[in-house]
Protein backbone atom coordinates (compact mmCIF):
# COMPACT_ATOMS: atom_id res chain seq x y z
CA UNK A 1 0.00 0.00 0.00
CA UNK A 2 1.39 3.39 -0.96
CA UNK A 3 1.81 6.37 1.61
CA UNK A 4 -0.70 8.38 0.17
CA UNK A 5 -3.16 5.47 0.79
CA UNK A 6 -1.74 4.57 4.01
CA UNK A 7 -2.00 8.33 4.82
CA UNK A 8 -5.61 8.06 3.61
CA UNK A 9 -7.08 5.23 5.56
CA UNK A 10 -5.50 6.41 8.87
CA UNK A 11 -7.50 9.72 8.39
CA UNK A 12 -10.36 8.03 7.28
CA UNK A 13 -10.45 5.53 10.75
CA UNK A 14 -9.54 8.43 12.23
CA UNK A 15 -12.55 10.58 11.76
CA UNK A 16 -14.83 7.41 12.03
CA UNK A 17 -13.68 6.68 15.51
CA UNK A 18 -13.80 10.56 16.68
CA UNK A 19 -17.51 10.80 14.77
CA UNK A 20 -17.96 7.65 17.12
CA UNK A 21 -16.99 9.48 20.24
CA UNK A 22 -19.06 12.28 19.31
CA UNK A 23 -22.30 10.04 18.65
CA UNK A 24 -21.61 8.45 21.92
CA UNK A 25 -21.53 11.28 24.19
CA UNK A 26 -24.34 12.62 22.46
CA UNK A 27 -25.93 10.03 23.07
CA UNK A 28 -25.26 9.99 26.70
CA UNK A 29 -25.60 13.96 27.14
CA UNK A 30 -29.54 12.67 24.92
CA UNK A 31 -30.47 10.42 27.49
CA UNK A 32 -29.12 12.64 30.59
CA UNK A 33 -31.79 14.95 29.33
CA UNK A 34 -34.30 13.05 29.31
CA UNK A 35 -33.86 11.70 32.07
CA UNK A 36 -33.62 15.17 33.52
CA UNK A 37 -36.97 16.20 32.27
CA UNK A 38 -38.63 12.85 33.66
CA UNK A 39 -36.96 13.99 37.01
CA UNK A 40 -38.77 17.74 36.74
CA UNK A 41 -41.64 16.04 35.80
CA UNK A 42 -42.25 13.91 38.77
CA UNK A 43 -41.77 16.82 40.76
CA UNK A 44 -44.38 18.70 39.35
CA UNK A 45 -46.36 16.04 39.47
CA UNK A 46 -45.54 15.48 43.02
CA UNK A 47 -45.91 19.00 43.94
CA UNK A 48 -49.78 19.46 42.49
CA UNK A 49 -50.56 16.59 44.41
CA UNK A 50 -49.47 18.28 47.42
CA UNK A 51 -51.00 21.15 46.94
CA UNK A 52 -54.38 19.66 46.37
CA UNK A 53 -54.15 17.46 49.97
CA UNK A 54 -52.79 20.96 51.43
CA UNK A 55 -56.55 22.84 49.50
CA UNK A 56 -58.34 19.71 51.39
CA UNK A 57 -56.48 20.45 54.23
CA UNK A 58 -56.92 24.25 54.31
CA UNK A 59 -61.02 23.43 53.87
CA UNK A 60 -60.69 21.50 57.23
CA UNK A 61 -58.74 24.06 59.02
CA UNK A 62 -61.22 26.50 58.18
CA UNK A 63 -64.21 24.65 59.50
CA UNK A 64 -62.07 23.97 62.85
CA UNK A 65 -61.95 26.96 63.32
CA UNK A 66 -65.23 28.35 62.63
CA UNK A 67 -66.82 26.07 64.98
CA UNK A 68 -64.08 26.18 67.76
CA UNK A 69 -63.96 30.05 68.02
CA UNK A 70 -67.68 29.85 68.94
CA UNK A 71 -69.26 30.91 72.48
CA UNK A 72 -71.61 27.68 72.23
CA UNK A 73 -68.99 25.36 71.88
CA UNK A 74 -67.20 26.77 74.60
CA UNK A 75 -69.85 26.01 76.83
CA UNK A 76 -70.96 22.94 75.27
CA UNK A 77 -67.34 21.02 76.30
CA UNK A 78 -67.71 22.97 79.62
CA UNK A 79 -71.08 21.19 80.16
CA UNK A 80 -73.47 24.16 79.98
CA UNK A 81 -75.17 23.49 76.86
CA UNK A 82 -76.94 20.15 76.46
CA UNK A 83 -79.00 21.14 73.30
CA UNK A 84 -75.98 21.67 71.43
CA UNK A 85 -75.73 18.17 69.91
CA UNK A 86 -78.67 18.21 68.96
CA UNK A 87 -78.94 21.62 67.16
CA UNK A 88 -75.98 21.92 65.21
CA UNK A 89 -74.04 17.50 64.83
CA UNK A 90 -76.95 16.07 63.02
CA UNK A 91 -75.57 13.65 60.37
CA UNK A 92 -76.43 15.97 57.57
CA UNK A 93 -74.92 18.97 59.32
CA UNK A 94 -71.54 16.94 58.71
CA UNK A 95 -72.31 15.84 55.72
CA UNK A 96 -73.15 19.18 54.40
CA UNK A 97 -69.74 20.21 55.52
CA UNK A 98 -67.67 17.18 54.01
CA UNK A 99 -66.52 16.04 57.16
CA UNK A 100 -66.69 12.46 58.63
CA UNK A 101 -66.10 13.01 62.16
CA UNK A 102 -65.80 16.28 64.63
CA UNK A 103 -64.02 15.47 67.83
CA UNK A 104 -64.96 17.55 70.73
CA UNK A 105 -62.79 17.85 73.98
CA UNK A 106 -62.47 19.60 77.21
CA UNK A 107 -59.45 21.61 78.79
CA UNK A 108 -58.47 18.47 80.13
CA UNK A 109 -58.11 16.86 76.97
CA UNK A 110 -61.07 14.29 77.58
CA UNK A 111 -63.22 13.56 75.23
CA UNK A 112 -66.88 15.81 75.35
CA UNK A 113 -68.17 14.11 72.41
CA UNK A 114 -67.77 12.37 69.06
CA UNK A 115 -69.75 12.83 65.96
CA UNK A 116 -68.84 10.63 63.03
CA UNK A 117 -70.84 9.69 59.34
CA UNK A 118 -70.68 8.02 56.81
CA UNK A 119 -70.16 10.40 53.53
CA UNK A 120 -71.60 7.73 51.19
CA UNK A 121 -74.86 6.93 52.87
CA UNK A 122 -75.51 10.27 55.18
CA UNK A 123 -75.89 8.49 57.79
CA UNK A 124 -74.33 8.07 61.67
CA UNK A 125 -71.55 5.30 62.00
CA UNK A 126 -69.74 4.75 65.30
CA UNK A 127 -66.73 6.31 66.14
CA UNK A 128 -63.60 3.92 65.20
CA UNK A 129 -61.42 3.34 68.21
CA UNK A 130 -58.19 3.30 65.85
CA UNK A 131 -59.23 7.81 65.19
CA UNK A 132 -58.68 8.56 69.10
CA UNK A 133 -55.55 6.20 69.72
CA UNK A 134 -53.98 8.14 65.68
CA UNK A 135 -54.89 11.86 67.72
CA UNK A 136 -53.15 11.01 71.30
CA UNK A 137 -50.03 10.41 69.43
CA UNK A 138 -50.61 13.87 68.95
CA UNK A 139 -51.64 15.64 72.47
CA UNK A 140 -51.27 19.03 70.99
CA UNK A 141 -54.58 18.42 69.19
CA UNK A 142 -56.16 17.03 72.06
CA UNK A 143 -54.57 19.66 74.50
CA UNK A 144 -53.64 22.46 73.20
CA UNK A 145 -51.94 24.89 75.60
CA UNK A 146 -52.53 28.25 73.75
CA UNK A 147 -54.82 29.85 71.42
CA UNK A 148 -52.04 29.72 68.50
CA UNK A 149 -51.98 26.30 68.80
CA UNK A 150 -53.58 24.31 66.20
CA UNK A 151 -52.59 20.96 63.70
CA UNK A 152 -53.41 20.08 60.78
CA UNK A 153 -52.21 17.38 58.16
CA UNK A 154 -52.49 13.64 57.45
CA UNK A 155 -52.65 11.34 60.05
CA UNK A 156 -52.56 7.14 60.02
CA UNK A 157 -55.41 5.10 61.08
CA UNK A 158 -55.01 1.75 61.02
CA UNK A 159 -55.10 0.69 57.44
CA UNK A 160 -56.43 4.05 56.19
CA UNK A 161 -55.60 7.63 56.13
CA UNK A 162 -57.70 11.21 57.11
CA UNK A 163 -57.10 14.36 56.94
CA UNK A 164 -57.37 16.19 60.16
CA UNK A 165 -57.04 19.73 61.45
CA UNK A 166 -57.67 20.59 65.03
CA UNK A 167 -58.32 24.21 66.87
CA UNK A 168 -58.58 25.32 70.33
CA UNK A 169 -62.04 26.14 71.52
CA UNK A 170 -62.25 29.61 72.42
CA UNK A 171 -64.93 32.42 72.78
CA UNK A 172 -66.51 33.61 69.60
CA UNK A 173 -63.71 37.28 70.19
CA UNK A 174 -61.45 34.78 69.80
CA UNK A 175 -60.24 34.72 73.28
CA UNK A 176 -59.22 32.16 76.23
CA UNK A 177 -58.88 30.80 78.53
CA UNK A 178 -58.49 27.53 75.90
CA UNK A 179 -61.80 25.48 77.03
CA UNK A 180 -60.54 22.69 75.15
CA UNK A 181 -60.39 21.40 71.51
CA UNK A 182 -61.89 20.56 68.18
CA UNK A 183 -60.50 18.08 65.85
CA UNK A 184 -62.18 17.66 62.45
CA UNK A 185 -61.54 15.36 59.57
CA UNK A 186 -62.41 13.63 56.17
CA UNK A 187 -61.08 10.00 55.30
CA UNK A 188 -58.81 10.14 52.35
CA UNK A 189 -61.32 7.44 50.93
CA UNK A 190 -61.60 6.63 47.15
CA UNK A 191 -64.34 9.39 46.62
CA UNK A 192 -61.66 11.62 47.61
CA UNK A 193 -58.79 10.38 45.48
CA UNK A 194 -61.20 10.50 43.04
CA UNK A 195 -61.92 14.20 43.24
CA UNK A 196 -58.55 14.81 43.78
CA UNK A 197 -56.92 12.97 40.78
CA UNK A 198 -59.38 14.61 38.41
CA UNK A 199 -58.37 17.79 39.87
CA UNK A 200 -54.81 17.35 39.06
CA UNK A 201 -55.46 14.88 36.30
CA UNK A 202 -52.94 12.16 37.49
CA UNK A 203 -54.21 8.78 39.32
CA UNK A 204 -53.41 9.33 42.76
CA UNK A 205 -53.26 6.04 45.32
CA UNK A 206 -52.44 5.79 48.99
CA UNK A 207 -51.23 2.62 50.46
CA UNK A 208 -51.16 1.94 54.44
CA UNK A 209 -48.10 2.74 56.47
CA UNK A 210 -46.31 -0.26 57.86
CA UNK A 211 -43.64 0.70 60.61
CA UNK A 212 -42.83 -3.26 61.52
CA UNK A 213 -39.58 -2.73 59.77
Amino acid sequence: MGLRRKVFVFLVLSMAGQIAVLLLVSHLVLLDGFALIEIRNVEQDASRVVAAGAAEVAKLEAIAVDWAAWDDTMAFVQGQDPDYAGINLEPVALVNLGVNFMYFFDASGAVAHISAVSLDSGEAIDPDPAIMAALELAPAMVRPQTIEEHVSGLISIEKQWALVASHPIVSSAYEGPVAGALVVGRFLDDVLLAELSERVLLNISVYPYDDSS
